[in-house]
């Protein structure tokens, strides 16, 4: 694409620029509803494990509530950054249609430039695509280590230490 036509490569990858900036703030939020989802369910397990899970409850007020909530946040995030991801792809594809129809109408490019400029965007976009999603799915993975990391700590610290002979026999 920079070989054909460096300008017009330029513009049609600029469109990359902004989800390099849109990514990891939604990333974010989903990252912060993960945990809140995980703590959640700790929560509602430990409670049944108890037993102490109130028998008449009304579905508003439990937890599960919130979880399903959380799962919604999440997906709300999850396809509205899919959405503004393809439609970035799509504005570039549609400017450098629209300049390189242009620059080929005044005799600057050939139109064999433009449809090849087009097809490498489109050759981008798939692997873009899937480097968000192994990023998204390793920063969750991240998230639940983390959490799982903490509690397996404070359930470290908080056993009593016994002799080595003792745990022999």
């Amino acid at each position: 694409m920079f070989y054909l036509e460096p300008m017009l490569a330029l513009l049609g990858l600029a469109f990359f620029v902004p989800q390099m900036v849109f990514v990891p703030l939604l990333q974010l939020a989903i990252n912060r509803r993960a945990e809140a989802r995980i703590l959640t369910k700790r929560e509602i397990s430990g409670t049944i494990v108890e037993g102490a899970f109130p028998q008449g409850h009304r579905l508003e007020d439990a937890p599960i509530q919130r979880v399903f909530e959380l799962n919604m946040g999440i997906y709300k995030l999850k396809y509205s950054m899919n959405l503004l991801m393809n439609l970035m792809h799509h504005l570039a594809v549609a400017v450098a249609l629209c300049i390189g129809g242009w620059l080929a109408i005044e005799g600057r490019i050939e139109v064999g430039t433009v449809v090849a400029i087009v097809g490498g965007l489109g050759k981008l976009n798939d692997p873009w695509g899937d480097l968000v999603n192994w990023a998204r799915e390793f920063s969750v993975v991240g998230v639940k280590y983390r959490l799982f990391a903490d509690a397996a700590n404070r359930l470290a610290s908080a056993a009593p230490t016994r002799p080595v002979a003792a745990l022999a026999q």
